[in-house]
């Protein structure tokens, strides 16, 4: 294997392990969403949250990519990608809704995962903090 991902590889990938952690609680709370949408209300609303979770997961993706752009001073790039995100977002959703392929209130909760995701990631997913041994001076430790 390769350790070292080529360019496109690289670009499919979140830039930080908090990016990749608050990706995986939201769709780890939109799966419980979908879920429970589809034990209560059918699958036809679990199938129209599932679309919300995955345009979630795709918005914060795409923020991701233009935030970074920003920082790295691809000013013009990042703005490219920030549109292209937006117009996806109202673009697609309009046409889903108009086409019949989604209902409007469980797509909106489903793309709720989104501000839950970033809310509940700090608190589920933290890394672990590395452990700092006790110098001999400090209290508590042996011998002093």
């Amino acid at each position: 294997m390769n350790p070292d991902p080529g360019p496109i590889e690289d670009a499919m990938l979140p830039t930080t392990e908090a990016i990749r952690r608050t990706m995986v609680a939201v769709v780890v709370i939109g799966a419980v969403l979908v879920l429970g949408a589809g034990v209560w209300m059918g699958l036809r609303v679990a199938g129209s949250v599932a679309v919300g979770v995955g345009a979630a997961t795709l918005n914060l993706f795409l923020l991701e990519r233009v935030v970074v752009g920003l920082i790295e001073g691809k000013g013009g790039a990042a703005g490219g990608v920030g549109l292209f995100k937006l117009l996806i977002l109202f673009g697609g959703s309009w046409g889903l809704f108009r086409a019949g392929l989604a209902e409007a209130m469980p797509f909106a909760a489903g793309f709720a995962a989104l501000p839950l995701g970033v809310t509940l990631s700090p608190m589920f997913l933290q890394a672990p903090r590395a452990q700092t041994p006790a110098s001999p001076s400090s209290p508590g430790a042996r011998g002093a």
